[in-house]
């Protein structure tokens, strides 16, 4: 009895370690660089110039992406026509259409105001300094950066959270938003990197 009781004791401390773990993965912010507070003139596609632009940079297969874009869709919802949007889906160099014909990319081209783009090789995110998966760039119709973050509170958790409520006040106009926000998902750029899911994130 005494035996089943220390290896019963035993299991509860390893079950909840593990939960430890995996709650402290979820909530530990990814690395959020030094993005540029003036929009770059040489980027290629265009903006409306009575809209800002909302930049979501994202892994196509990563399962803490989801959550990021049911979040992108409810400022968008929340705000319509308010905005553009492109969501960068961090590619190989020459991707193929099991990367660019994934969920998450035409849960992305679906939503409002919205283009899904390929990024291979990350090169656009390089440019922006973006380095976690989910990171949201809002840039005004005149180019200045008006906000840089996360739209999650954890990986691949959804509800109300600092970053959503900050990007539908600035869209609404409202004076006092903060600019910055932890940005929660797995890295852009390392061979490692894996969500606490049964999928992983297996960044090319």
């Amino acid at each position: 009895m005494i035996a089943a009781w220390c290896l019963a004791a035993v299991w509860l401390v390893a079950v909840l370690a593990g939960m430890a773990i995996v709650i402290n993965i979820d909530l530990t912010p990814g690395e959020a660089g030094m993005v540029p507070q003036q929009r770059p003139a040489w980027m290629e596609f265009s903006q409306a110039a009575d809209r800002p632009l909302i930049m979501l940079f994202a892994h196509p297969r990563c399962p803490c992406t989801r959550a990021s874009l049911a979040e992108l869709n409810h400022i968008l919802t929340s705000c319509p026509g308010a905005a553009d949007v492109r969501v960068f889906f961090r590619t190989p160099e020459d991707p193929s259409t099991e990367w660019t014909k994934t969920a998450l990319w035409e849960d992305a081209a679906a939503l409002p105001n919205t283009t899904a783009v390929s990024d291979p090789g990350g090169a656009l995110a390089n440019q922006f300094a973006v380095k976690t998966s989910g990171h949201v760039l809002v840039y005004s119709a005149a180019g200045k950066l008006l906000f840089s973050g996360g739209i999650t509170a954890a990986r691949g958790e959804e509800g109300d959270n600092p970053g959503r409520s900050a990007i539908v006040a600035l869209l609404r106009g409202e004076a006092g938003v903060e600019p910055e926000s932890q940005v929660f998902g797995c890295p852009l750029f390392d061979a490692s990197a894996a969500c606490e899911s049964d999928e992983t994130c297996p960044t090319p």
